[in-house]
């Protein structure tokens, strides 16, 4: 029996037991999430470990030498919480796990700790996670110490190896309407460099301390409205001492601004050629998933009559998010437009009573679309590292299987967890085939090279003498 207070002891050595499991998933990213196998939720040592989403797990077993004590846990995904899109995202990869046996009738007698570890293999089969537990012996399966090799063995942009810049090399895009699935699509260029121009929003942050500013559209039927405040229940603001915080559990609310194009300098002439392109940018914490919190944008003609345009983009946020997330939202500005409404949005009823979400640093700017080509040809990118910075993968990253600069292709070594669509912007970085020629004439940082490309090979090591 392990750390196993003198109470449970006894509870444990009775006729009856009232005994339970809890399990504690800490992802990398610092959410943390609990579950049990009773039939009702446990608020236990900070944390509440839910019974909706029960879980069924293999024989926890302790061995005396030095393998590695695996075990499987399976379960529905019916939560709010883990969802297969997650999953497939791989947030719950490495992450942290610790399994506890309590007495659920007196939490007061503490607990034993089944078994600490990690998150290995996760797969997903008919709407069912099967996971692999990791003890905390794997990690003297890793190899430590390096091998001879003709390649170099360290990661390009290894800050500790490779030494070198990311952002020196960091170039932007988005995707284009000609998109094949999640893996395989099409770019077309992004804003030009220089050309945009940052629109003048009034309160983007509350920081008058209220709403001013803003026009409230509240749907019918919901009390709910965004509302200025300081730091509370643990989340401060991100700039200054107020944010905006919205909507009470369960309701919905909405607010917009206008902003003037012809006001702002663009003509009525150079707008109709669909030249420019509005990007909206705003900050969110608290609430997350595809459904609690949006920005939008609304087309409006002279008349202010609304252009047929109207679009909310949900930024895929985990739920909650426990930190400032930036959410980026680009789309063309039609012909007709004049103005546009800044806006919004928080839905508080897939958590309801649970999530408060919160906004602060709403920016909107509008500029050239220029067809800006990657500056490389598709071989410099092969094996680099793609990054979302808008739509429904934003944050998430691959890695680049293979990219025609010709035909403007990209193909991704693995399909993204969301839905790739027009305008999602991203950053690429290239790949490196780690040859000491790549290092020396493509990134010129051979005095980084992790290699040794002049030491024999094992071909030259079996030869021996003969007559010639």
């Amino acid at each position: 029996m392990r750390s196993a207070s003198v109470a449970l002891q006894a509870h444990i050595a009775g006729e009856v037991t009232s005994l339970c499991t809890l399990f504690r998933v800490e992802r990398r990213d610092g959410l943390v999430l609990g579950f049990t196998d009773h039939d009702q939720d446990i608020l236990y040592d900070g944390t509440t470990y839910e019974a909706r989403s029960g879980y069924t797990r293999t024989a926890i077993k302790d061995s005396s030498n030095y393998s590695v004590d695996n075990l499987e846990l399976e379960g529905l995904i019916d939560s709010d919480r883990i969802t297969a899109e997650d999953i497939r995202a791989g947030l719950y990869d490495s992450a942290e796990i610790r399994i506890y046996t309590v007495n659920w009738a007196d939490l007061t007698m503490g607990d034993i700790k089944n078994r600490r570890g990690t998150i290995g293999v996760v797969s997903i089969k008919d709407e069912v996670y099967i996971s692999e537990l990791r003890g905390l012996f794997y990690a003297f399966q890793t190899v430590i110490g390096e091998r001879c090799s003709a390649r170099c063995r360290s990661d390009l942009f290894d800050p500790d190896r490779c030494s070198l810049d990311p952002a020196a090399f960091i170039e932007e895009n988005r995707a284009s309407s000609v998109i094949t699935d999640r893996r395989i699509f099409e770019y077309v260029g992004t804003l030009a460099a220089g050309g945009t121009t940052f629109f003048t929003l009034v309160n983007p942050g509350a920081e008058l301390g209220n709403t001013n500013g803003w026009t409230h559209e509240v749907p019918e039927g919901t009390p709910g409205n965004w509302a200025a405040t300081g730091a509370t229940g643990g989340v401060s603001p991100r700039t200054g001492s107020w944010m905006f915080k919205g909507p009470p559990s369960g309701d919905v609310c909405q607010m917009s601004q206008e902003v003037d194009f012809v006001g702002a300098g663009f003509s009525a002439a150079n707008i109709d050629t669909g030249r420019y392109t509005l990007s909206l940018k705003a900050w969110f914490n608290g609430a997350g998933g595809n459904e609690t919190t949006q920005v939008g944008i609304r087309y409006l003609d002279w008349d202010h009559v609304e252009i047929p345009s109207f679009e909310l983009f949900s930024p895929a946020l985990p739920v909650p998010n426990l930190a400032w997330t930036q959410t980026i939202f680009a789309r063309p500005v039609p012909v007709g437009a004049r103005y546009a409404d800044v806006i919004i949005r928080a839905n508080d009823d897939v958590v309801a009573g649970a999530i408060v979400a919160y906004c602060d640093d709403v920016t909107a700017e509008m500029g050239d679309t220029g067809e800006v080509d990657l500056a490389e040809s598709g071989d410099y990118y092969n094996g680099g590292l793609l990054k979302w910075t808008s739509g429904l993968n934003q944050g998430l990253s691959m890695e680049v299987k293979a990219l025609d600069t010709v035909g403007k292709e990209i193909k991704l070594f693995l399909p993204m967890p969301f839905t790739i669509t027009e305008h999602d912007q991203f950053e690429i970085l290239p790949g490196c085939d780690k040859v000491i020629r790549t290092c020396r004439d493509v990134f010129d940082n051979m005095i980084n090279f992790r290699g040794e490309p002049h030491v024999p090979g094992q071909d030259f090591l079996m030869r021996y003498p003969d007559a010639q």
